[in-house]
């Protein structure tokens, strides 16, 4: 409740516009005291070396997810299940772009996808109650029942397809799929350039309807949604068009900008990580580096350094605290 709180005071400041035109203060200064003591799990992409990262905070340790013997190239967007066993994360093999599902510690992952044909499958994520998976196939969203036989082996069942009309590099193809708590609701982007836009699947009714943007500016990467926000990413205005993190008030219906200040350079993928907390990428010189910030106060941020090296470049992050 603490969180809800502080996310519609930030939203109270902007009732009157979609998006608010900020001013051109640049600046970033991350904290040198000792970050806040995160004690969950971290799973990352490290796109300089095309493998991904699992790094757990309570014994500050990092291991390498992806195996040379798993045969699979350009994995992307890890996504932990509920209960903090298993990764999901979509990877190509043999020229064919499919959805992996990996128990933690496991040998080897399930392809969830082999069997679908010549598609390219990627932006998983599981829903919190149901245990269904919703991703994009193509330029459409699809979801389905992730189930498991007497060997624990997983597999898809039951699968449909949610969005019919889009079409590839068109303001209608669909991305980046996200459940909201109740599963009412799946939150998704359609577009591509400066017409991405983000969209409300209802789960009962079927129908999708848009959430209202700022002409000329691209929404896109809906995620941590609950009853009362979500965050996603945006440009700070249409004239610069450096990525920024937001914050959605559903009840108000409006959105506030978290880090206008650094306006000289991308931020994206927020992955929250507790009701205070979130991990972010923020591009620089030679890549992303990961940080973490606080949702009440945007200049209280902290370098990951234990992550951080030079030439890497960190994206895609997703933060659990089950196991």
């Amino acid at each position: 409740m603490k969180r809800i709180a502080l996310l519609l005071v930030f939203a109270l400041a902007s009732l009157l516009s979609v998006q608010p035109v900020l001013a051109q203060t640049c600046s970033f200064t991350p904290l040198t005291s000792t970050p806040p003591a995160l004690t969950g799990r971290l799973a990352y992409q490290d796109d300089s070396v095309g493998q991904l990262y699992l790094y757990d905070f309570a014994i500050a340790t990092r291991t390498l997810i992806t195996q040379s013997g798993w045969s699979v190239t350009l994995p992307r967007n890890p996504i932990f299940s509920p209960n903090g066993k298993a990764i999901i994360f979509s990877a190509d093999q043999s020229g064919q772009r499919d959805l992996y599902y990996w128990v933690i510690g496991a040998a080897n992952p399930t392809n969830l996808t082999v069997g679908f044909g010549s598609h390219v499958n990627e932006d998983p994520h599981f829903s919190p109650l149901s245990g269904k998976v919703v991703w994009k196939k193509d330029f459409n969203i699809w979801v389905a029942t992730l189930q498991f036989d007497g060997s624990g082996n997983p597999s898809l069942t039951g699968i449909t397809q949610l969005t019919t009309t889009g079409v590839q590099g068109t303001s209608t193809e669909a991305s980046d799929p996200n459940y909201s708590p109740s599963e009412k609701y799946i939150y998704f982007y359609t577009g591509v350039t400066t017409d991405r836009q983000l969209q409300r699947y209802n789960t009962t009714t079927h129908l999708t309807a848009a959430i209202p943007k700022t002409t000329g500016v691209a929404y896109y990467y809906p995620v941590d949604v609950d009853l009362y926000d979500f965050q996603y990413v945006s440009w700070l205005n249409a004239t610069n068009t450096h990525d920024k993190i937001y914050f959605y008030s559903i009840p108000l219906q409006s959105a506030s900008v978290w880090n206008a200040t650094d306006c000289d350079n991308d931020n994206s993928d927020p992955a929250p990580a507790d009701e205070n907390n979130f991990i972010y990428s923020r591009f620089e010189s030679t890549g992303y580096q990961l940080y973490i910030g606080q949702f009440a106060n945007s200049a209280n941020v902290w370098n990951l350094s234990a992550l951080n090296t030079s030439g890497s470049d960190l994206k895609g992050s997703n933060y659990t605290n089950a196991r």
